[in-house]
């Protein structure tokens, strides 16, 4: 199978994907819809910021108050983790679970999940956050980001999956807690 990341060509198709899935992130984030609904006001309030809380990835399962989870894994390396509906079958779930301790010591809190991977598609393909509207994002390398406001303390986890049943590799997730 030949490797399409290693190609010279790449790196200039990684930035051109990443500055289209810019352009277009606030369509695709569900967090927007909702917000929407919640009839939040626009205007000149400040951007959030965003502190790196965990960040797992196939060889780090584990970090402080995180934990990760596969499902369905097609192969599993130290760099990446293939799911392939394909071969396995479209019935079984194939699926990464990052879990995260949410404290009990104050409000609410915000997360932003960045699930970091790429599709063999050259097209657009779409992924489903638990059990939520669907993303689309453009084929090949991409970042799906999810902002999520448990509804708990303890453990919460985010799983992501495929709904188009492509072929996908998964890298890593950050998990970012909103600071204002």
């Amino acid at each position: 199978m030949r490797n399409r990341l290693n190609h010279p060509m790449a790196a200039l198709r990684r930035v051109t994907q990443l500055l289209a899935l810019a352009a277009l992130t606030v369509g695709l984030l569900p967090v927007a819809a909702d917000a929407a609904a919640q009839k939040t006001q626009t205007g000149s309030a400040p951007a959030a910021t965003w502190t790196l809380v965990a960040t797992l990835d196939p060889i780090h399962v584990e970090a402080p108050r995180s934990v990760l989870t596969f499902y369905g894994a097609y192969a599993f390396t130290p760099l990446l983790v293939n799911f392939n509906p394909k071969v396995l079958g479209t019935t079984i779930n194939q699926s990464v679970v990052p879990q995260y301790a949410v404290p009990d010591d104050g409000p609410p809190r915000t997360y932003k999940l960045v699930y970091h991977l790429t599709t063999d598609v050259t097209t657009t393909t779409s992924y489903r956050f638990n059990d939520r509207a669907l993303v689309t994002v453009p084929g090949g390398v991409t970042d799906v980001e999810i902002i999520e406001t448990p509804q708990h303390t303890s453990w919460n986890s985010w799983a992501l999956r495929n709904a188009n049943n492509d072929h996908w590799l998964w890298y890593s997730v950050k998990i970012y807690e909103q600071t204002s």
